[in-house]
């Protein structure tokens, strides 16, 4: 199980277990989930999701708060993974966010992208966070996309060619996206394939997944 922590999923398109929104409808109103659900779902088509809405574009920390106590309430099999597809500003009170994921942490492999601004990585919770695994973008060429935020003093613990992947937005069309959402989106689909939380065994699952994508 995958919870998609995102802007939601219009249902139509993704097979979505469940959905939970606070305050809000659970469907898609901007794209983003649905793009994402899309992407897992091209690599794993069997992989369940649970998408958890905290916001169409700029969640609340209170919000998203709700949203980990929801989930920490629901009972998980060691296996399951929060995909965590937002960060906040490391200069906002983030103290009650970053307690709460690292409590979850404990039970739930979190994956979250490293942010798109091409910066330091330290800048951005979850991103910044040693108990998250934090993933970067690459092109093809197997080089650091030109808007992947990089290493600080934590160091991006996964690196993933994410440029030109083939997705499907809410009206059911295809798209090409790149990114690092895209490339956390990737790595939790091959975690949930392979059955694997440890990080050696998903940084060879990552590495045989680029050397494919860069040879197509």
């Amino acid at each position: 199980m995958i919870y998609l922590f995102d802007s939601g999923v219009t249902f139509e398109n993704n097979d979505c277990v469940e959905a939970y929104a606070v305050n809000q409808e659970p469907q898609d109103n901007v794209g983003h989930g649905t793009c994402m659900a899309s992407v897992i779902k091209s690599i794993n088509s069997s992989c369940k999701i649970y998408s958890i809405k905290i916001g169409n574009d700029k969640p609340k920390i209170s919000t998203v708060l709700q949203c980990l106590n929801f989930v920490e309430q629901q009972e998980t099999n060691g296996q399951d993974i929060i995909l965590f597809n937002a960060n906040f500003s490391s200069l906002l009170d983030i103290s009650m966010f970053e307690s709460k994921l690292k409590q979850l942490s404990k039970k739930y492999l979190i994956i979250v992208p490293a942010g798109n601004d091409a910066s330091s990585v330290d800048l951005y919770s979850p991103a910044r966070c040693s108990f998250v695994l934090t993933v970067g973008s690459l092109n093809k060429s197997k080089k650091i996309t030109s808007v992947s935020n990089i290493d600080g003093t934590k160091k991006i613990d996964l690196w993933v060619v994410s440029t030109n992947t083939l997705a499907q937005d809410r009206d059911q069309n295809p798209v090409r996206l790149f990114g690092t959402s895209v490339a956390a989106s990737i790595a939790a689909a091959l975690s949930d394939l392979n059955g694997t939380k440890d990080i050696d065994s998903l940084r060879k699952l990552v590495t045989e997944y680029n050397d494919t994508i860069a040879f197509n």
